[in-house]
């Protein structure tokens, strides 16, 4: 499960909570005032930024849409 922190509800975080739900990806948010950036935990992935999240969101959806795809 992919869990989100964020620092606050602005709209650029809120972008990354609502990509997960638009990915239909299992994932919880939680709000961490102490925090500066965003952090994404995945497995062994930890990010931190908004950039490098949305990046690794695109690969992710860019990886899903293959799989789709291809319907193995």
């Amino acid at each position: 499960m992919i869990k989100l922190e964020i620092p606050r509800k602005d709209e650029p975080n809120m972008d990354l909570v609502d990509k997960l739900t638009e990915l239909a990806l299992a994932h919880s948010v939680r709000l961490n005032r102490k925090l500066k950036e965003a952090i994404l935990t995945d497995g062994s992935v930890r990010l931190e930024g908004l950039k490098k999240i949305n990046e690794y969101l695109l690969e992710t959806e860019e990886e899903l849409s293959k799989w789709w795809y291809c319907a193995c």
